[in-house]
């Protein structure tokens, strides 16, 4: 039966119309750790170098614990500085009201650079239904979200908010991705510049070119980026060890154990956990894991969507030892 939807799916991939032969791709980028760490910047850098369309909209500040910023929206104000001191807020460091600041905002000299008071889903609805009309005069053709500072593994990616973030625009038609690397700290993007040996410098620009290729691929003809319904989660290895984009390479994964399935085979769909991936050889196997997930279940897809997925990405998924 596998084999014969994967001949339907080939088949369709060669019939099915492609946008991006002569067209610029348009992504739209967020993350929840916020606007201006190291780990979201770099990739919209690393993107816009790869001649992406990039509209990037994110939380002014860490979000990840999903805990206080429903609160702040509500006054439709700020009353600090944004992550980093990159906006100002209603009050000076002095205490002395300079006026209602909007809860959102973009950079001064960027204007692709935008921030709002509120979680990732409250970003990424403002990118596709305000932003992105002027920006792209369209829809994006991708939401990209991460990378997230530490792996979201497993059913975590339940409660994930970048998750939560990305079903929302799957609902809406548009293809989505998220992603999470192991190394790296919640630094501010001019940490690239200032300090580029730094252990997060180094990972978030590594980060950065893994996006970069899962990008060229989702987005090479032929065929659509990802099935209707379903959305990527992709965990990133240490960078301590694969410190080049060049050493990490994809392995097609589950997020939940199957009794029938052996977890060190990757053959034949016997998809192995995310788990069992980032840890091959004690973690220095420089793998990077792609679960393909159900957007209405946010558990692992069934079989046809992962068969779609694995036919997509065929010439850059491995299947190694990973015992």
């Amino acid at each position: 039966m596998i084999s014969m939807i994967s001949v339907l799916y080939v088949l369709v991939l060669l019939i099915a119309p492609t946008s991006f032969v002569n067209a610029q791709r348009k992504v739209l980028l967020s993350d929840d750790n916020g606007w201006a760490v190291a780990h979201v910047r770099a990739p919209y850098t690393a993107l816009k170098a790869e001649n992406y369309d990039v509209l990037l909209v994110a939380p002014a500040d860490d979000v990840s614990s999903g805990l206080f910023p429903p609160f702040i929206p509500i006054l439709n104000q700020r009353l600090l500085q944004c992550q980093f001191n990159t906006c100002p807020g209603l009050l000076d460091p002095l205490g002395l009201p300079l006026g209602l600041f909007p809860a959102s905002g973009s950079n001064s000299t960027d204007n692709r650079l935008n921030y709002i008071t509120g979680l990732t889903a409250d970003a990424v609805q403002k990118g596709l239904q305000d932003l992105s009309p002027t920006a792209f005069n369209s829809p994006p053709d991708l939401v990209l979200i991460g990378v997230h500072v530490g792996n979201i593994k497993g059913t975590s990616i339940k409660s994930s908010g970048i998750v939560t973030a990305a079903a929302a625009a799957i609902s809406q038609g548009i293809p989505a991705v998220v992603f999470s690397g192991a190394t790296g700290s919640q630094v501010s993007y001019t940490t690239l510049d200032s300090d580029p040996n730094s252990s997060t410098s180094i990972a978030a620009r590594t980060y950065a070119s893994l996006v970069v290729r899962l990008a060229n691929k989702l987005t090479a003809p032929p065929g659509p980026i990802l099935p209707p319904n379903v959305g990527l989660s992709v965990n990133f290895p240490s960078a301590t060890n694969c410190a080049t984009a060049s050493s990490v390479k994809f392995v097609l994964s589950r997020l939940a154990a199957d009794p029938n399935a052996n977890d060190e085979s990757c053959t034949n769909l016997r998809l192995p956990l995310e788990s069992v991936v980032l840890n091959a050889n004690g973690g220095s196997s420089c793998l990077a894991s792609i679960s393909v997930w159900d957007v209405s279940t946010k558990e692992d897809a069934d079989p046809l969507a992962q068969a779609a997925v694995m036919f997509k990405l065929l010439d850059i998924l491995t299947c190694p030892n990973l015992s």
